[in-house]
C-alpha cells in the first residue's frame, strides 16, 4: 500500500511539472526542467524498479530537454537583444530635457542636471552622445557616471524602467 502511495505522490509531481512547464509559455524550457526530470526519475527508481528500457527512454529525454533548453535560450537571446537594444535607445530618442534631467535624478547624479538643461540635452541628442563627450563638454566628471550612461546611450539599460524608478542604481537591486 506505501509503494502505491508513493508512486501516486510521483505521478502528481511530475503532473505539476507539466503544469508549471505549459504556464510559463514564454520560456518552455525552464532551467529547472532537467532538474525536476532528474528528481523524478529518481523517485520512481526508488519507488517501483523500472524496466531499464523505460530509464534508458527518461536519460535520453533528459538529454533533449536539456539540449533544447540550451538551443532555446540561446536563440531566444540572440533575436530579443538586438530587439531589446533597438527599443531601448528608440525610447530614449524620445525623452524631453525634462524627462533627461529626471532620469540623470534617478541615477543619483543630481549634480550634472544643470549642464544637461542648460545644453538642453534632450533623448534625441543624448542618444548621439559619446563618452567623451560627457566628460569633457557635460562635465561628467565620475567614470561610473559615465559608465551608467553610456549603458542607457547604448541602449544596454532601458531608460523607461530608470524613470519608472524600476532600477535602484545606488544597491544595483531592483526597487520593490
Amino acid at each position: 500500500m506505501q509503494q502505491f502511495s508513493d508512486l501516486h505522490r510521483v505521478i502528481q509531481s511530475a503532473r505539476n511539472v507539466a503544469k508549471t512547464r505549459r504556464q510559463q509559455s514564454a520560456s518552455p524550457f525552464h532551467s529547472s526542467t532537467t532538474t525536476e526530470l532528474k528528481r523524478l526519475k529518481d523517485d520512481l527508481k526508488r519507488v517501483a524498479p523500472l524496466p531499464q528500457k523505460i530509464i534508458n527512454h527518461l536519460m535520453v529525454v533528459e538529454r533533449e530537454v536539456a539540449t533544447l533548453s540550451e538551443v532555446v535560450r540561446d536563440e531566444l537571446f540572440k533575436t530579443s537583444s538586438s530587439e531589446v537594444l533597438q527599443q531601448n535607445r528608440q525610447f530614449l530618442a524620445t525623452l524631453t530635457v525634462a524627462q533627461v534631467i529626471k532620469m540623470l535624478e534617478m541615477l543619483n547624479m543630481r549634480q550634472y542636471q544643470d549642464k544637461f538643461a542648460e545644453d538642453g540635452i534632450d533623448g534625441d541628442v543624448l542618444c548621439d552622445i559619446e563618452e567623451s563627450v560627457l566628460e569633457s563638454n557635460l562635465g561628467v566628471s565620475r567614470k561610473l557616471d559615465r559608465i551608467k550612461l553610456m549603458k542607457i546611450i547604448r541602449g544596454e539599460r532601458s531608460a523607461k524602467s530608470v524613470l519608472e524608478g524600476q532600477y535602484n542604481y545606488v544597491s544595483l537591486q531592483p526597487m520593490s
